[in-house]
């Protein structure tokens, strides 16, 4: 599809396709990030969005001041949903990006001419955060930004897999 052969369903399960493959390269992005130690880390090169205003920059030397802001959590590094609108990152962000595209044996020019492209923020900050006592539990509330899923913060919350929390709450409900 990238390369613009024809494959069956439609415009739209192209598009869902497409989009599935930019959040999974988005994943493997955030997956490197976190095993080399740099998920609450800034460094040159990388583009970094702020949490407060949403304003994105490109970090440059010396990376030691936007490194304590990404430890506070008022910004963090964005990663590239790959498309035309998405140009590759400064020094070690590119060269990180670069090999998860080579890993799929894939290029940014093969997003180009189908796919926008776009910036995803790689950590989220829950907002409204209210933990109550239950007779049966705890109920929390919180709010997340788009694109953030409410089943991944629980899970890290919880520090357990979502489907047992998810179940236990089912069968909780269902008494």
């Amino acid at each position: 599809m990238l390369r613009g052969e024809k494959v069956p369903g439609g415009r739209r399960l192209n598009d869902f396709f497409i989009s599935a493959l930019q959040a999974h390269l988005f994943n493997w992005n955030l997956k490197g990030r976190i095993e080399l130690g740099l998920y609450n880390r800034v460094f040159a090169g990388d583009r970094a969005r702020r949490h407060d205003t949403g304003g994105m920059f490109l970090v440059g030397d010396p990376v030691a001041a936007e490194s304590e802001r990404a430890e506070r959590l008022e910004i963090s590094a964005v990663l590239p949903l790959y498309g035309r609108k998405v140009s590759g990152g400064l020094e070690t962000a590119s060269a990180t990006e670069n090999e998860v595209l080579q890993r799929f044996g894939l290029r940014r020019s093969d997003f180009r001419p189908r796919t926008r492209g776009d910036w995803r923020i790689s950590r989220v900050k829950p907002e409204d955060v209210a933990l109550r006592a239950c007779p049966d539990g705890y109920t929390i509330e919180f709010t997340l930004p788009n694109g953030a899923y409410a089943t991944t913060f629980l899970r890290e919350l919880t520090k357990s897999e979502t489907d047992a929390v998810v179940s236990s709450a089912e069968a909780v409900s269902s008494e």
